[in-house]
């Protein structure tokens, strides 16, 4: 079985990428992802529902060490229970990359494929400054690394990150098309390579929950609240939340919030913010809303108080 591991900082884009693999998925295969949340609650897992794959939810820890535990008793139940022709994973945006590539190098069973990071270009050279060492481990251990500038199409921006990660990186290829002009059929071509890292981690039935709590060195230095909530907003009123209540660092320094609510037509939207961006997309209804916050140092009271 061949392994599709996406990797990337908060928000770079990685479900994106897995959404647009997924629309290409022009062999039918049968496809298992495995979604590592940093958080109590998976937003990324509701979103890729609806392709009817089958989805493992990994929240509240580490992936490393999950799919350390009972690994390849795992491997062979998906096998029997699903026999996937690909498993796509997306670890944690915290989490290092090296880290998940050795938890999966003794398992026989799969193959990795491809080793994916997606990089935001916008907020590149801030992350590179104050979060270097895992940030840095996940451009070094890439096979392939996409830039994501988010539409903008700024050759400068483009160019110049290019010559940052190749000279972190010089043996991985590097995309600097935007992510929906990407071959898709190109980037699951088998890669041949004879490269030191194999191996991935696997999927369960509709979407199950795991939890795995472990100390890693990350989960020092960032913090974040999920919150499941009933209440109603209107997009304005979320626009004005965030761009002047978040990106002026009233909630602290958040990296990365996501999160679906209702709205008062009834509605309900998916939204998604980093540094400089926040995105609004229509969703589908849900139960409950829910709202993520990510960051080194965030106000929880304070996002409570505006989302409960």
């Amino acid at each position: 079985m061949q392994v599709d591991i996406v990797s990337g900082f908060l928000g770079a884009g990685k479900t994106t990428l897995i959404k647009k693999i997924l629309d290409s998925n022009l062999k039918e295969e049968k496809i298992v992802v495995i979604e590592n949340e940093f958080g109590e609650v998976s937003i990324d897992g509701r979103i890729l529902e609806r392709y009817g794959i089958n989805i493992k939810e990994i929240n509240s820890g580490c992936i490393c060490c999950s799919l350390t535990k009972d690994f390849k008793e795992s491997l062979k139940d998906i096998k029997k229970l699903f026999n996937p022709d690909r498993i796509i994973i997306e670890p944690s945006g915290v989490a290092k990359l090296s880290d998940v590539i050795k938890s999966i190098s003794e398992v026989r069973e799969v193959k990795i494929n491809n080793i994916i990071t997606v990089i935001d270009a916008l907020n590149f050279e801030n992350y590179l400054e104050n979060f270097d060492e895992f940030y840095v481990n996940q451009i070094k251990s890439a096979r392939l690394v996409f830039i994501n500038d988010r539409g903008r199409n700024d050759k400068s921006l483009l160019n110049s990150t290019e010559l940052k990660v190749k000279e972190l990186n010089k043996r991985c290829e590097v995309v600097t098309l935007p992510i929906d002009n990407i071959d898709i059929r190109e980037i699951l071509k088998p890669k041949e390579e004879k490269q030191r890292f194999t191996r991935p981690s696997f999927k369960t039935g509709k979407i199950h929950k795991e939890e795995v709590k472990h100390e890693h060195h990350h989960s020092s230095e960032f913090s974040n609240i999920s919150i499941e909530t009933n209440k109603i907003f209107t997009e304005d009123n979320l626009k004005k939340i965030f761009i002047t209540k978040v990106q002026s660092g009233g909630f602290g320094n958040v990296l990365r919030a996501k999160g679906m609510v209702e709205l008062e037509s009834k509605k309900w939207i998916e939204f998604h913010y980093t540094p400089g961006m926040f995105n609004i997309y229509k969703a589908e209804p849900q139960k409950k809303g829910i709202v993520v916050f990510i960051g080194d140092v965030i106000d929880k009271e304070e996002i409570k108080s505006l989302f409960s």
